[in-house]
């Protein structure tokens, strides 16, 4: 406590009267001066001033006046010899804590009234305290509800919106102070969670989930409505249910494929054979040409579900993508007419993928004849290479590409465009906008089997009347592109050696038969791995090739082909197969000796493939 006092007897007269009665026992610090306890209250803190109104350096209220500017919270009680309650009411009303007169110390009055500010000093200083804590955590709870990505909207009674977060001005397309005071426009529920669509920054819709809860605002029942921005959540949801879909589809093309492989096996050998024997002129020839044809057609029909699938087998090797479509273009350029512009923009340093040659030319052919099919009255294809780096925030929208360099394919067409509802089925198999006859509607779903098979992933942007890009991402590699084989010469086809064929389908496996013996080799026959076995157990003799079906009934081609190389490790091995997604294909033809063809083939490249093995 600091006493400002000039005069002896009254600071005596203090100082014994807070000896006495104050407990505990107070530090007292005197002065008899203004100008020294100004000075000491910048070196020391204090609690409580007593002093004097009439000093020699200062007097009167202005004392009162200057100890606040010198400390603006420290309570202040002043002392006078004098009773004037106009300047009593005038200086509590300045802030003094009280006003006492010295004569009335001898009553207690003094102690009392230290105690009574010390109090009321105590309860401001809680005040304070609160006050700023609750300062600070307003603070707190404002920067959270600032900096949040959900958006939060305060709806009243009337339905308008009283308080909305930066977030929420964001996702409605307007600011903090546009959005305040407008019907909030969105149905809400208490105790429920609903989606609602909402504006995004790039000016498409998007998704929100949005909960709602009752709350008392500004004295008023309101309701707190919280949404989180869920559409890139949905959207891969439905790239996801999306891939599964395509996956189910895929899975029933790759068995009705193969089951219809079997079948035109034998339509288009025997028709072949048929062909093989009749005259040029004999009537029966053109009827059975009009078969081999459609047989042959049924079989590409086949291969491109077999590609949708991922069924069928491929020969993939580093490529130059540059390379493969520049050398492709010519056949591209007959692919459309010539009210169609069609251009290729090369990218350079686009570096290598590793893929099927002829996928990569499929691919190509089969956007750009659907680009010229969107332009009955012409227009400009446009097919572009880039190299790309996605990142994890693109590919986190992308269940089906990891981060990393892809190589892009970009086929854009200036045609009618699609709408959302086309855009949602186009890899769809079968799916076609086209009229009858004009398309199966196998192609966009043979180029997405073909990118799912390799890692990629296949873009489409359209807009009505403007055009369509698709986009496709191959993942790129290190390496440089391999060369491309010379074609081999004719070989003979026939020959004496011992061939084992095994084929479960006996129509199969009669018409094999009959090919290998008219081609003079000897032919020994079984139905399955297992009958297989017990031919060569009772054979005894040199088998040069196993002719096997991959999948068969209680022992499949590849056991039976690792049993018989075990025997005899120089042993060519020929399997053949309505569909790929088998042990075979999945894990590599990696025997030494090993082809594979995929039912339906012809019969001269059936021949040759037999010739091609022995030979090795």
């Amino acid at each position: 406590m600091l006493l400002i006092e000039d005069d002896k007897l009254d600071r005596m007269a203090i100082e014994a009267e807070l000896a006495s009665d104050m407990a505990p026992p107070v530090d007292l610090i005197v002065v008899d001066c203004f100008d020294a306890a100004c000075q000491l209250l910048t070196e020391r803190a204090c609690d409580l001033v007593l002093a004097d109104l009439h000093l020699a350096d200062s007097s009167g209220l202005s004392t009162l006046e200057r100890i606040h500017a010198a400390a603006p919270c420290l309570p202040v009680i002043l002392l006078t010899g004098a009773r004037d309650e106009e300047f009593a009411v005038e200086a509590l009303r300045r802030g003094a804590q009280d006003i006492l007169i010295k004569d009335r110390f001898a009553e207690n009055r003094l102690s009392r009234t230290i105690r009574h500010a010390m109090e009321r000093q105590d309860f401001i200083r809680e005040l304070a305290c609160s006050a700023r804590a609750l300062t600070e955590s307003e603070a707190r709870l404002k920067a959270v509800v600032h900096s949040t990505g959900d958006a939060m909207v305060i709806v009243n009674a009337e339905g308008r919106v009283s308080f909305a977060n930066p977030a929420a001005a964001l996702m409605f397309g307007c600011t903090e102070t546009q959005f305040v005071g407008k019907h909030f426009g969105v149905p809400v529920v208490t105790g429920q969670s609903t989606e609602v669509d909402i504006l995004l920054p790039n000016g498409r819709t998007g998704c929100a989930e949005m909960r709602v809860t009752e709350i008392d605002w500004e004295g008023s029942r309101a309701l707190l409505a919280c949404l989180r921005d869920v559409t890139e959540q949905r959207q891969m949801e439905q790239q996801l249910r999306r891939a599964q879909k395509m996956d189910a589809i895929g899975q029933l093309a790759g068995g009705i494929a193969h089951d219809f492989n079997n079948i035109l096996t034998i339509i288009n050998a025997q028709s072949e054979l048929a062909l093989d024997t009749l005259h040029q002129l004999d009537p029966l020839r053109q009827p059975l040409t009009t078969i081999h044809e459609a047989g042959i057609r049924a079989a590409r029909l086949t291969r491109q579900l077999l590609t949708f699938s991922r069924g069928e087998v491929v020969s993939p090797e580093i490529l130059d993508v540059n390379e493969v479509i520049g050398s492709a273009f010519d056949m591209l350029s007959r692919a459309v007419d010539e009210s169609i512009e069609l251009t290729f923009s090369p990218a350079s340093g686009l570096g290598t993928v590793k893929a099927d040659r002829a996928h990569i030319e499929q691919i190509v052919l089969n956007l750009t004849v659907n680009g010229r099919d969107a332009m009955p009255d012409g227009g400009k294809i446009t097919i572009e290479t880039a190299m790309i780096r996605l990142d994890e925030s693109y590919t986190r929208s992308h269940v089906t590409l990891l981060p990393g360099e892809y190589v892009q394919i970009a086929v854009t067409d200036t045609g009618h465009g699609m709408d959302e509802k086309t855009r949602a089925r186009i890899f769809e198999p079968f799916f076609t906008t086209k009229g009858p006859d004009k398309g199966t509607g196998l192609g966009l779903a043979t180029v997405f089997g073909i990118v799912q098979r390799y890692g990629g992933s296949i873009e489409v942007y359209s807009e009505l009347s403007v055009g369509t890009c698709f986009k496709i991402y191959l993942p790129r590699i290190a390496g440089k592109p391999e060369s491309v084989p010379a074609k081999s010469e004719d070989r003979k086809w026939t020959g004496r050696e011992t061939i084992l064929l095994v084929e479960d389908n006996p129509e199969i496996r009669k018409l094999t038969g009959m090919v290998l013996r008219g081609g003079g080799y000897i032919v020994l026959e079984a139905g399955d791995g297992e009958e297989a076995l017990e031919v060569v157990e009772k054979h005894r003799s040199s088998i040069h090739l196993l002719v096997t079906d991959a999948v068969m009934p209680r022992m499949g081609g590849r056991k039976l082909a690792e049993l018989m190389q075990k025997r005899d490790p120089e042993l060519s091995v020929l399997y053949v197969s309505g569909y790929a997604e088998d042990g075979i294909v999945r894990h590599g033809i990696v025997q030494k000796n090993a082809g594979f063809l995929q039912k339906p083939y012809s019969i001269k490249v059936f021949q040759h493939k037999v010739r091609e093995l022995l030979d090795q």
